[in-house]
């Protein structure tokens, strides 16, 4: 049978579909569930209707659902405002619209009834032994213990009626992604990625390929008063098959049960060691959590002018209820962006700060991966404290080596030590665990500049801006190596594009030192030094060392370890004071710092 309507043709014999004469491709129950809409175009066919005749017995959640109707739509030229083929009917269905213009029957169609039975019970005995073989062959490769399970579980969809609740259905999905990611024996895709699908209408074969994940997570909250409803499937990549999926209606008061209780149920469909659920070991007041998700919320918006909010958000979910251990974690996260990345809090008070959150959620809680691995961080960018660094981020690597906040101190850790080939290492390991973690890439591009790497420094700082547009301190990073690589002209333009002030005017002053501008970029590095209130030493001593002035390079990197040690052990390794490597005075300031015996600059 042919069907023509509006620039469409579908040939249901050979399932194809053709969009203003060019084939579009799509998912078997796709074109199923256009044919079915066809066939009943008289009439508004309902939701619970197009689940019984087009996925028979196999349940499906509300999010797969809307998701199939939006791929039909658009295989069809059609979108969800316009809704000229497919109309939704509010609270009733869905109805097929579009006129059509012409049905033909091909010869075959024009065969014998008999035959046509034949030939059509054959093709379904056939299709049975092929999906029995199927299952035969994979049930083991499906639910197989020994198999490395990873997963990647995606933004859960918003159901509210005002669709006003996005961040309690994130929180879900991210809560879950940190429950799962508890579980050595799976690994578990970051936040960052999982959530870079989210509102897209990507293929599952698409999400599993540029994730390397065997199965995905998706769903669905409904949140109405103090009721929930969170659908929820879990999907084999390999073969598209929904391989369990679930309904948990529930009252609030027990969210975090609900939570441990998916986790439990996922482990469970991988026939894993611990089968029965398991209660939360936490407790919160409601309106406690509420504001918890609301913090997680901004926090992974990595916004500068919303950072701030987060962190008065989680204090004032800390004086209703100061028990649940998370917000202590999620508080030094954001105080530690705050201070270290996103530049709006003081460095010393906002680590001080996270120091004591990080202390009250080991007091909760001593056996948190993420906690150690923070205080690790948090002993050298405070105290430059090697041997403590070295001892908690042990301790984390022991409770959860495949933890991303593990991994990713770690390679802080490894790097101000001086051992960057095990650094870049790490970071490879991240980025193959969290593809879409900008981060990732502006720290690899870092430590890469450090090794000589321009090039390959470029390529991860591209990624950085490519996942972050905003990229603040990717562009300044960009402007030294594009200096050290000798193309002027590329470093200027870059440095216009830096978002952080004092970092756009120190990059501007560099590049146009080099581009011989030396009356500008002196006025820009003097009104810096003059009347900014976050000038970092170290970095008017990186300025004056790329202009060849190796007096004040050493001037200003002296006050910055008369300010604080800990400032020094990142910026040592800048490529630009190999100009002062021959000078006694670098020698005798590394001796000052303390540094590991093995650091790389001692052996130079």
């Amino acid at each position: 049978m042919e069907i023509k309507f509006n620039k469409t043709t579908i040939e249901t014999q050979t399932y194809l579909i053709q969009q203003g004469g060019k084939p579009v491709e799509v998912e078997p129950k796709v074109f199923d569930l256009i044919i079915y809409l066809i066939e009943n175009r008289n009439r508004v066919v309902g939701r619970g209707e197009i689940l019984e005749n087009v996925w028979s017995s196999v349940v499906v959640s509300d999010t797969s659902l809307n998701n199939r109707i939006k791929s039909a739509r658009q295989a069809l030229g059609d979108d969800g405002q316009s809704q000229h083929t497919i109309k939704t009917i509010h609270g009733r269905g869905y109805q097929f619209v579009a006129e059509i213009i012409s049905k033909v029957c091909s010869n075959t169609e024009k065969t014998t009834s008999s035959k046509h039975i034949i030939i059509k019970s054959l093709t379904l005995l056939f299709f049975i032994a092929i999906v029995a073989s199927y299952f035969y062959i994979n049930k083991t490769d499906i639910l197989d213990p020994n198999k490395q399970i990873s997963i990647a579980v995606m933004a859960f969809e918003d159901l509210s009626k005002n669709k006003d609740q996005t961040y309690f259905s994130d929180g879900m999905s991210t809560e879950l992604i940190g429950l799962l990611a508890e579980m050595k024996d799976i690994k578990v895709r970051g936040r960052r990625s999982s959530f870079f699908y989210k509102d897209q209408n990507v293929p599952i074969q698409t999400i599993a390929n540029e994730l390397k994940v065997t199965h995905i997570i998706d769903g669905s909250v409904r949140k109405e008063g103090n009721d929930v409803r969170i659908d929820i499937q879990l999907i084999e990549t390999n073969s598209g098959i929904n391989i369990w999926s679930q309904t948990f209606n529930r009252k609030l008061n027990n969210i975090l049960d609900i939570q441990a209780d998916i986790a439990s149920h996922v482990r469970q469909q991988f026939q894993l060691h611990v089968v029965k659920t398991k209660n939360s070991p936490y407790k919160i007041d409601d309106k406690a959590y509420f504001l918890y998700l609301q913090s997680e919320f901004l926090y992974y918006k990595n916004d500068p002018e919303l950072i701030l909010d987060a962190i008065d958000l989680l204090k004032e979910s800390l004086k209703i209820d100061s028990n649940f251990a998370p917000v202590h974690l999620l508080l030094a996260q954001e105080l530690v962006s705050a201070s270290l990345n996103l530049q709006k809090l003081p460095y010393d008070e906002g680590l001080s700060q996270a120091r004591i959150a990080v202390n009250n959620m080991l007091a909760l809680n001593k056996n948190s991966a993420p906690a150690y691995a923070l205080l690790a961080r948090l002993d050298l960018n405070q105290y430059s404290d090697f041997n403590s660094a070295n001892l908690n981020i042990n301790k984390a690597i022991n409770l959860n080596p495949n933890n991303a906040t593990v991994l990713a101190n770690a390679t802080v850790v490894l790097g101000y030590s001086g051992n960057l080939d095990n650094s870049i290492e790490n970071l490879n390991k991240l980025i193959e665990m969290n593809p879409k973690e900008f981060v990732y890439y502006r720290n690899k591009g870092i430590v890469q500049h450090w090794l000589g790497d321009f090039s390959g420094a470029i390529e991860s700082f591209k990624k950085y801006k490519y996942y972050y547009p905003q990229a603040p301190i990717g562009n300044a990073q960009m402007v030294k190596v594009y200096i050290d690589m000798e193309k002027f002209d590329e470093a200027l333009i870059v440095a216009k594009q830096e978002t952080v002030a004092h970092y756009k005017q120190l990059s501007l002053s560099i590049a146009l030192y080099a581009l011989n501008r030396k009356q500008e970029s002196e006025a820009l590095l003097i009104d810096l030094v003059d009347h900014s209130k976050q000038v970092i030493n170290e970095l008017i001593a990186e300025a004056y060392a790329y202009r060849g002035d190796i007096e004040n390079t050493f001037k200003y990197l002296e006050l910055s370890f008369q300010r604080s040690p800990a400032d020094l052990i990142e910026a040592i390794n800048y490529p630009a004071f190999k100009l002062v490597y021959h000078d006694a005075r670098w020698k005798a300031l590394l001796q000052k710092l303390n540094l590991p015996p093995s650091h790389r600059l001692l052996k130079l």
